[in-house]
């Protein structure tokens, strides 16, 4: 039966595993802006463990760290390294001319930092090898990954003196630095590495089992395996990778850090908070952008295949070391336009783009109807979609852009410590932008919590479905049955409680 007082058509069911068919997304959510002066080149937000989730970090390219404190932007950084950071624009400190895609690049807060006040970011730092294009000098710079500590009288500003190297790669180019950190749900930090730049990998770097370019990372940094090492303060999990197989049917040793290998430059990938699982956001090159999906419980090894596909198109490149055959396929991919390598295969979007920015699996409880969902976006066309991840495949493709109000410029998205979703505009008008239900999103029954099938999220219709769905996910403890909050007023809290059983029984019998 239709919920009362709603004229909003039905979903249109799942995507079909060729990619033809996608559901017709709900009108659930707006953007809300949160600070839209005051930043330059904001490229990542996040949440501190244990802060306020009223307390926001913004990475700025150039070399600072900004908070957010109750939707105020602070004035005083809470980390400021724009003299160590060769960043886009000729950096007076240096007198080179930085790329596009150096600079500040990636922020993870360790998960004990209530505790001991450690951050970790990832930035481009002069390195010496320079060259001259257009009259501009270049440096190719070199990524490392410093560790500082929060100040211990201000929780707002971290103590600048405090730097410790964990890690240091040079890089033969300027471009495909990567960048984006996290710590797992295993507490190990994850390292995300570019390919090294230019066109095609021409150092077959990411297919290299001897560098540590075109890869995921994967690193203790509680311990040091590496005391005469000064750049290596880190120590290596004794379940990473020993040795890989390699064109010859035989196996080679590798650079125990690595964890994935075949990655061209993953630009934002995440952790799914509730189940561990890892989407990437993969940059293509000149036709595929990709979306990578490791299980929760999926550990090591795996092998996406650049230079020798992109997406699952093969490039004609050859390899490297690495065996080219049993490469893990993207769950999702779209071309830069619809002709483009003759057709759209398994899972392939026909809405294209150029460069894809990888996003989150929302969790939050302001819009109970997208929990599960994985959101991602392109950066040059400025479209925004989103999937679920079901056994693998990613199925129940919807398309956001118009509903979200066309954002611009998506460097990156954000999440705050109750799991809601943020937008980050990078160039333009930079602006931090929360998505927030809209009206619809509020007059939808709490009973209409899966599609007719059994596909999670609200269809406008309450059937036998959503009551079988109820039930069993009451029983297992799935936070698909938390509908209303203590008391039984929404939003959600991300408890499952009697309040949340009455109320799905009362939404269902009354509509």
């Amino acid at each position: 039966m239709q919920v009362k007082g709603l004229t909003v058509a039905a979903a249109a069911g799942l995507m079909a595993a060729t990619g033809a068919a996608s559901a017709q997304s709900l009108d659930l959510a707006d953007l809300q802006t949160v600070v839209n002066t005051g930043m330059s080149r904001p490229l990542f937000l996040t949440g501190a463990p244990g802060d306020p989730a009223t307390r926001l970090y913004v990475v700025e390219q150039g070399g600072r760290i900004r908070v957010i404190e109750n939707g105020v932007l602070q004035t005083t950084p809470f980390l400021d390294i724009t003299t160590l950071v060769l960043g886009a624009g000729t950096n007076s400190e240096f007198g080179l001319t930085g790329d596009n895609e150096q600079g500040l690049l990636g922020l993870a807060f360790h998960p004990d930092y209530q505790t001991n006040g450690f951050f970790y970011v990832y930035y481009i730092a002069p390195r010496g090898s320079t060259f001259v294009f257009n009259g501009q000098t270049y440096d190719n710079g070199r990524s490392l990954v410093v560790r500082y500590t929060r100040s211990t009288t201000n929780p707002l500003v971290a103590n600048a003196a405090s730097a410790f190297t964990i890690m240091r790669i040079d890089q033969p180019f300027t471009n495909h630095n990567g960048g984006c950190m996290a710590f797992g749900p295993d507490g190990l930090l994850y390292i995300g590495t570019g390919d090294g730049g230019s066109a095609n990998d021409p150092g077959n770097r990411a297919l290299n089992p001897n560098d540590l370019m075109g890869k995921l990372l994967r690193i203790d940094v509680n311990s040091d395996g590496f005391p005469a090492d000064a750049n290596a303060n880190y120590a290596i999990p004794a379940d990473n990778p020993t040795s890989w197989p390699t064109s010859t049917g035989t196996t080679t040793t590798i650079r125990r850090e690595i964890w994935a290998v075949g990655l061209r430059n993953p630009w934002r990938w995440s952790f799914d908070r509730q189940n561990g699982d890892l989407w990437i956001g993969d940059v293509g090159q000149g036709d595929w952008e990709e979306v990578n999906w490791v299980p929760g419980n999926g550990g090591p090894g795996r092998n996406y295949g650049w230079r020798v596909r992109e997406g699952l198109w093969t490039t004609g490149l050859t390899g490297g070391t690495f065996a080219t055959t049993g490469l893990t396929d993207p769950v999702y991919q779209y071309a830069h336009d619809s002709a483009s390598r003759g057709g759209f295969p398994l899972g392939t979007s026909v809405n294209w783009g150029q460069s894809i920015t990888g996003g989150y699996v929302y969790r939050g409880t302001a819009i109970p109807g997208w929990r599960g969902r994985y959101f991602f976006a392109d950066f040059v066309s400025n479209r925004v979609w989103s999937v679920r991840g079901i056994n693998g495949v990613a199925t129940d493709y919807q398309i956001h852009t118009t509903q979200l109000g066309n954002p611009a410029s998506i460097g990156s998205f954000g999440q705050d410590n109750n799991g809601e979703m943020y937008i980050v505009q990078t160039f333009g008008s930079p602006q931090i932008r929360r998505i927030v239900p809209s009206a619809l999103s509020n007059s939808l029954s709490p009973a209409d919590i899966v599609q007719i099938g059994g596909a999670p999220g609200p269809d406008n219709a309450l059937t036998g479905d959503d009551f079988i769905a109820y039930i069993n996910a009451f029983a297992s403890g799935d936070l698909l049955a938390d509908i209303v909050g203590i008391g039984g007023t929404r939003p959600p809290d991300n408890q499952i409680t009697g309040d949340d059983f009455i109320a799905f029984i009362n939404a269902f019998a009354g509509n």
